[in-house]
């Protein structure tokens, strides 16, 4: 009994290892039947392989690196080498950017401080340039050269100019000369000085009427460029100026000052077609229009109004399809605007940036 007991065991097994195996073919077959009758899979449209079996990714474990100090993990290490992204600039008054200027004067040393302004101006067909006297002067030393007629060299030399002349100066700095920072001359020897223009204008030497430099009263122009409170200034590349504004020895107050007149200055200096100028209003501002439209408007009159006159709109704001004008957005806000932005530096210190709202003269952000 117990050895047929064991043989009747023996066929089960063997008989559920055959069924396994027919259930197997079975499903070959009639996936093969399918992707003959139905088509390809979208699996197999894709043309990836099928994968009979799905795994689940494990996360990866954050990578440490072992640090003199404990253990130091890779995210941490890449936001101390700043591969994340970084937040916008903050953009801050002069009164504060001042303060924080003064927290990192640590040298002892008298450092420039440097005022970098952005104008909104089209430099290809028009320029911003001038010259600026600030309140409070810089106490620089600037070796000034004068072009006069030789027989005027000595009394200009006697009012406080390093160099005096015409074709002796002009002689020697065609040789290669440069041993001065500021030139001035008087309007009869402008055409003189012309030829070495390809010399003095790369370097910005050169005379201009536009930055004082070109004038009649001669005595006058020594005292203030000798006097080191005098800056020129001139918008370059993308409407940048850049100027030394001050010291690091100078206080708030005297600092600030010299900010204000400065950008009173370059707003002086907006040519006509530049931002903020009075030629950006719109059509709805105008006072005088042609033809008139009716006095008392009513349906009637309006639709003979626009009937007759069908370019020209029956009332203000609106076109001559019946939509009404928008109003100034923000961006047109931005284009009116003529100083966008600016930065101060001190030598060797942290950029601070400004904010071109509050750079205005008339703008609380020089008390707070």
């Amino acid at each position: 009994i117990i050895s047929e007991t064991k043989s009747i065991i023996q066929i089960l097994d063997n008989m559920n290892k055959i069924a396994g195996s027919l259930r197997t073919a079975l499903r070959l077959v009639s996936s093969e039947v399918s992707s003959t009758v139905c088509g390809p899979t979208a699996s197999q449209r894709r043309g990836k392989k099928w994968i009979p079996y799905h795994f689940v990714k494990k996360p990866k474990e954050a990578k440490t690196i072992q640090a003199a100090g404990g253990v130091i993990s890779a995210a941490d290490l890449a936001r101390a080498q700043g591969k994340q992204q970084e937040a916008a600039p903050v953009r801050t008054s002069p009164f504060q950017a001042v303060r924080l200027m003064q927290s990192f004067n640590l040298s002892p040393l008298k450092e420039p401080v440097f005022l970098q302004l952005r104008v909104n101006a089209d430099l290809k067909r028009e320029s911003v340039r001038g010259v600026c006297q600030l309140p409070h002067g810089l106490g620089a030393d600037t070796k000034l050269l004068v072009f006069c007629p030789e027989d005027e060299a000595k009394e200009m030399i006697a009012l406080g100019a390093d160099y005096a002349g015409l074709q002796s100066m002009m002689e020697k700095i065609a040789k290669g000369w440069l041993d001065f920072d500021r030139c001035l001359a008087t309007p009869e020897v402008m055409p003189q000085v012309f030829k070495v223009a390809k010399i003095l204008g790369p370097r910005k030497l050169m005379p201009n009427p536009k930055s004082g430099t070109v004038t009649s009263n001669m005595r006058e122009a020594i005292k203030l460029s000798k006097s080191g409170a005098q800056v020129e200034f001139r918008a370059e590349g993308e409407g940048e100026i850049r100027v030394q504004i001050a010291n690091s020895d100078f206080t708030d107050t005297m600092v600030l000052d010299n900010v204000k007149f400065f950008v009173r200055e370059v707003m002086k200096a907006r040519p006509r077609g530049g931002g903020g100028s009075s030629s950006s209003s719109s059509s709805s501002d105008v006072v005088f229009e042609w033809p008139p439209p009716p006095s008392r408007p009513n349906a009637k009159s309006l639709l003979h109004h626009m009937r007759k006159f069908p370019n020209y709109p029956a009332i203000r704001g609106m076109t001559g399809d019946g939509a009404q004008q928008q109003g100034p957005s923000s961006s047109s806000a931005d284009a009116d605007r003529f100083v966008l932005s600016g930065r101060m530096q001190a030598q060797g210190g942290p950029v601070i940036r400004l904010e071109g709202g509050m750079l205005m003269p008339s703008s609380v952000g020089y008390f707070r």
